[in-house]
């Protein structure tokens, strides 16, 4: 996921970016924590790593605290499971 970093005030704790997923509109994975950054921070990519296997995908997420968040862009990796 792109987004805007670097929204904490210097003195204040960083807000967190959270992400997890809704797998075939039935299981629901852990919600994964990444931090915005504070004033400064200009890294913009989070990687959430893998979130396992399905045929449909929904995406759910939340800020720790009251602050603008611009989503710019977001990308999976998808490939075929393999079949024995």
């Amino acid at each position: 996921i792109r987004v805007r970093r670097g929204i904490g005030g210097p003195n204040d704790k960083a807000p967190k970016f959270s992400l997890r997923c809704i797998k075939d509109n039935k299981i629901k994975t852990r919600w994964n924590s990444k931090s915005l950054g504070v004033a400064g921070d200009t890294t913009m990519d989070l990687e959430f790593g893998p979130c396992g296997f399905g045929k449909t995908w929904q995406f759910e997420f939340m800020v720790s605290d009251d602050c603008p968040v611009d989503i710019v862009r977001m990308q999976a990796q998808v490939s075929p499971a393999e079949q024995s």
